[in-house]
C-alpha cells in the first residue's frame, strides 16, 4: 500500500511577489509577512503531520492484520489448523471477566 506523505508548507506567494520588484507596504496594499504566514500555518502543519503519522501507523497495522488473516485462512483451508481447547476456554473466561 502507498504511504501517506506528510504535508509540507507551500512557498509564500507574497514573498515571491515582493522579490519580483514590487515594494511592500505601498499605499492601499495589504501584505503579510512570512512570520505571519508561519504563525498561521504552524499549528495546522503540526496537526497535519501528526494525522499523517497516525494514518501511516493504521495502514501498517492493517497490512499486518491482513497478512495474519490470510495465513490463518490458508491453514484452515488446508486442514492444518487445530484448535487448542485450553486456549479457547481461557479466552472465553478472560473475556467474561473483563466485561464485568
Amino acid at each position: 500500500m502507498a504511504q501517506i506523505s506528510p504535508i509540507r508548507p507551500s512557498p509564500d506567494p507574497i514573498s515571491n511577489l515582493n522579490s519580483g520588484g514590487l515594494k511592500s507596504g505601498t499605499a492601499g496594499s495589504t501584505t503579510r509577512t512570512p512570520t505571519d504566514e508561519a504563525q498561521t500555518s504552524s499549528p495546522l502543519q503540526a496537526q497535519l503531520t501528526r494525522l499523517s503519522s497516525v494514518l501511516n501507523g493504521l495502514q501498517a497495522n492493517a497490512s499486518t492484520s491482513r497478512a495474519q488473516y490470510v495465513q490463518a485462512y490458508n491453514k484452515v483451508k488446508s486442514g492444518s489448523y487445530t484448535v487448542d481447547p485450553l486456549d479457547v476456554s481461557r479466552s472465553i473466561v478472560e473475556d467474561m471477566l473483563t466485561k464485568q
